[in-house]
Parts: C-alpha cells; sequence; structure tokens
C-alpha cells in the first residue's frame, strides 16, 4: 500500500499514519508511527500513538497562523 507520511522540516524524523482506521464509540481511531533515521541510516520507529480523526481535525482547527 501507500502509506501516509508527514515529515519533519527539520530533522530526519516523521509520523507514519496507518492506512486504515477504526470507528468506534470513543470515535475514529488512527494509528500513527513516530519515525526516525537510526545511526545505520535505517528506518526505525520511536513510538506508537493512537488518535483519533475528530482530535487531530479539531487540533488543526485551533492553531492560529502568525503573520
Amino acid at each position: 500500500g501507500s502509506e501516509m507520511c508527514i515529515r519533519d522540516r527539520v530533522s530526519d524524523r516523521w509520523l507514519r499514519f496507518s492506512e486504515e482506521s477504526t470507528k468506534l464509540e470513543g470515535g475514529e481511531f488512527i494509528s500513527l508511527d513516530v519515525m526516525t533515521l537510526g545511526s545505520d541510516e535505517k528506518e526505525k520507529k520511536i513510538c506508537e500513538l493512537v488518535v483519533t480523526r475528530e482530535e487531530l481535525v479539531e487540533a488543526l482547527s485551533n492553531i492560529k497562523c502568525k503573520q
């Protein structure tokens, strides 16, 4: 599949999103991995986060752009 990644703009880290979500009573759950390049230049997972789509959309909508 074609996984969705969002790269950090200042380091060799990125968010790797799962290709599928799970709809539960608390919302639509999405897992994502915080990734980095190890000292051997290979992908390394730092940790996994599980968030809801609703929380993610709300958080992004509350970010104000500095002029």
